[in-house]
């Protein structure tokens, strides 16, 4: 995902001049001195013996694809590396030759725009090696769950063994595991055992001896093989693995091997062989358990989520010392009921070190957005310290950014430091205090390379308040941000999100903080004893001139049945002279605007496919004078988007085709199509997600498109819906435009 960075554009209170530019005076912030930042979420690494590090990052966009980059152990970018290395899919694995070529497997069919499927080999400068011939390449079972390359490795002759749910090489039948030469065909006198059948490998390792380990991705198993591709009689015929009780099936990250043969899977399981091991185990050199690494502490109950991305990811990463200890990085909090934060040190018999001291995102809470914390991959340094990759936002409290560098007690070194300037995540909301202070929150955890957990107070000139601290892990899921941000004129913040769970009910919907950022106790958000207050999704609050707060989504008050639509008195606690009348109109309420005359227009989904606007009156009664024109529902409309312009019409944005195929109306304040407003058709045709927009003193109607309609990612039309021709913004973004926000005289883009 790109970072969107904070811009404020000032134009004359005359409002007649149209050159936009960039205000340089605000977020002061200078960045150290050429200091690469690697922006995406590294999913793969290599250290190259010269001590420079290559990075897989892997995009997940509208269409997944991966970007390769090399820097330096000085954070520095290597710009002796090919820096336009694109591919149109996913890495999987990653392998460097003695001679520094790189070989890459994955879900990709091209490399910069050249046909690669599955496996491509790049020089040691990044470029693609031509001298590797793969012909048509590598092709997976029809109707496979897993369509690409699994597993790559490099065999001290330079042949290359490749892995995965895979039944030919260049038309030529091969079962799951290939051998090619150096130059990319196909050794045909290497075959994977026929006794194995269909066994679809998802990790593969090249034993010091020659023999190769498997992990099956269908049967959950490992085996060895000789060298020569059969199953080797000396190793137990089945090491069974228990797929997870969290979901997810079997997952083997990795073999790690001892030296005096032992080795250790780490990965995601239950049990092996009806062991008790949970992610991590050490097998013998016959395959049989080895008790004495007592790798029991893992078999603990941990609450996950029902999404796919916070199923349980195991143990992700390891690395052996010297001393036969070894450092471990995956998804959980405890080992042995003692809290750890995603990584630690283990001794040689699977006993707790607690003389290594590290932690990943701290502040995070043990349920929901757990999953998404871990290390991918680590590398030990000629300096005898650890180079890790991953997902991961801060170590040891200190922000880091998915990259960090750590010494032999797991220490953080702090030269090294993967920052940006701004924000490390999206923006969503925004508001200004009284005092001209900016709130924002999003899916950020650092503001200029200061850990930030989803929320932040700058000072007028975009520089950090470090006065503002917000423990946003006690109110809301690690993978979640607040939907809306509401400063009251006495400087107390209003928080509207989804909440998390506490005691397995959804709490904290709606939450106020004070001056400081710490939660405000007289507001009845998240109180003990039953007394829950406003629980539940809170989408879109809305502050009343007498202080008294609209909150809709999907919410409740303590255990009352859904409201949908309530009103707040002050102190937090349940208006009842408000009763949302129609209730049963919408499934959800997504927004809400208070009109000056107190009435409340509501935005909501009215089934899965359907959104509509109704308005109701002070006292939550419906409006019967409102009724949105019959014309302006769009087909399948299921998000749609609504502003409020200086005159009171209501600007409707949606994500799908409407009226004349626009994607973008205006309404009469009563809820009829405006005539006048004649917008000018975008080609290709806007989604909502990407037209934020704002209403300008003069009517002027900004709004932010994607890249395919305009680079610079910002239109500005007139009050009657034409192209503002006028409008010059010089270069504009190179980053998607999420929200606007109206104060007097400037727009504030994110």
């Amino acid at each position: 995902m790109r970072k969107n960075l904070l811009f404020i554009l000032l134009f004359s209170l005359s409002l007649q001049a149209q050159n936009f530019e960039k205000d340089a005076s605000f977020n002061p912030y200078i960045l150290p001195t050429n200091k690469y930042y690697v922006e995406n979420k590294p999913s793969l690494s290599v250290l190259q013996p010269d001590q420079k590090l290559i990075i897989v990052e892997n995009y997940f966009l509208n269409i997944n694809y991966s970007k390769i980059t090399r820097i330096n152990l000085d954070n520095t970018l290597d710009t002796t590396f090919n820096l336009d290395t694109e591919l149109n899919g996913l890495v999987k694995d990653i392998v460097l030759q003695p001679d520094g070529k790189i070989i890459l497997v994955g879900s990709f069919t091209t490399f910069n725009n050249s046909s690669s499927k599955y496996i491509v080999r790049l020089n040691a400068d990044g470029t693609k090696d031509t001298s590797f011939n793969i012909g048509s390449s590598i092709n997976t079972y029809v109707n496979s769950n897993y369509p690409f390359a699994s597993s790559v490795q490099i065999r001290p002759d330079g042949k290359i063994l490749v892995g995965g749910d895979l039944i030919s090489y260049n038309g030529t039948y091969k079962n799951s595991l290939f051998l090619l030469n150096s130059d990319g065909t196909l050794d045909n006198e290497f075959t994977l055992d026929p006794l194995l059948g269909e066994i679809s490998i998802s990790k593969i390792k090249l034993l010091p001896n020659g023999k190769i380990m498997l992990a099956s991705q269908f049967f959950s198993s490992i085996k060895r093989l000789n060298n020569d591709g059969t199953l080797d009689s000396s190793f137990l015929n089945t090491v069974h693995l228990n797929p997870a009780s969290s979901g997810g099936g079997t997952v083997v990250n990795d073999f790690v091997v001892q030296p005096d043969g032992k080795i250790i899977i780490i990965g995601k399981y239950d049990k092996i062989m009806q062991n008790n091991y949970r992610d991590i185990s050490r097998i013998n050199l016959d395959g049989t358990i080895d008790p004495t690494f007592n790798s029991r502490g893992f078999n603990i109950t941990i609450p996950i989520s029902s999404t796919s991305e916070n199923i349980r990811k195991g143990v992700t990463s390891a690395i052996l010392q010297a001393d036969g200890k070894i450092v471990i990085s995956g998804s959980f909090k405890k080992y042995n009921n003692i809290f750890i934060n995603n990584i630690l040190r283990l001794d040689e018999f699977g006993t707790l070190d607690t003389s290594f001291y590290g932690g990943l995102d701290n502040a995070s809470t043990d349920s929901e957005g757990l999953y998404q914390t871990f290390i991918n991959k680590m590398h030990y340094t000629t300096e005898n310290d650890i180079i890790a990759v991953g997902h991961f936002n801060t170590y040891n409290d200190i922000a880091t950014d998915n990259m960090v560098r750590i010494d032999n007690n797991g220490l953080k070194n702090p030269t090294f430091n993967n920052i940006c300037r701004g924000f490390n995540g999206s923006v969503e909301c925004i508001t200004q205090t009284n005092s001209g202070k900016i709130i924002i929150g999003g899916d950020f955890r650092a503001y200029n390379g200061v850990a930030k957990d989803r929320i932040v107070q700058l000072n007028q000139d975009g520089s950090l308040d470090t006065s503002f601290n917000v423990l946003m892990h006690t109110f809301l899921e690690n993978d979640l941000q607040a939907n809306e941000i509401l400063a009251q004129p006495d400087g107390k913040i209003i928080i509207g999100s989804n909440g998390r769970f506490v005691n397995g009910i959804k709490l904290g919907a709606v939450v106020r903080l004070n001056l400081d950022g710490s939660i405000d106790t007289n507001f009845n958000s998240m109180s003990a004893e039953n007394a829950y207050g406003t629980r539940g999704s809170c989408t879109s609050i809305a502050l009343q001139p007498d202080g008294k707060i609209l909150v809709a989504g999907t919410v409740y008050y303590t255990n009352n049945t859904n409201r949908k639509l309530l009103r707040l008195n002050a102190d937090g606690t349940l208006d009842n002279t408000f009763t949302f009348g129609p209730l049963t109109v919408f499934q959800s309420i997504t927004k809400i605007i208070l009109q000056p005359d107190g009435k409340i227009l509501v935005l909501g989904l009215v089934d899965t496919y359907k959104s509509k606007v109704i308005r109701v009156l002070d006292n939550g009664v419906l409006d019967d004078t409102f009724t949105m024109a019959s014309s302006l529902y769009f087909h399948q409309n299921k998000n749609l988007y609504m502003s409020m312009d200086n005159s009171g019409k209501i600007i409707l944005i949606s994500d799908s085709f409407g009226n004349n195929n626009y994607r973008i109306f205006r309404m009469n304040s009563n809820g009829s199509v405006d005539t006048t407003f004649n917008f000018t058709t975008l080609t290709p045709h806007t989604y909502g997600r990407f037209a934020a927009n704002a209403i300008l003193p003069n009517d002027k109607i900004i709004i932010g498109v994607p890249g395919t309609i305009d680079l610079k990612r910002i239109k500005q039309f007139n009050s009657n819906g034409s192209l503002d021709t006028t409008f010059d913004i010089g270069t504009g973004f190179n980053g998607n435009i999420n929200f606007f926000f109206d104060c007097p005289f400037s727009v504030i883009i994110l």
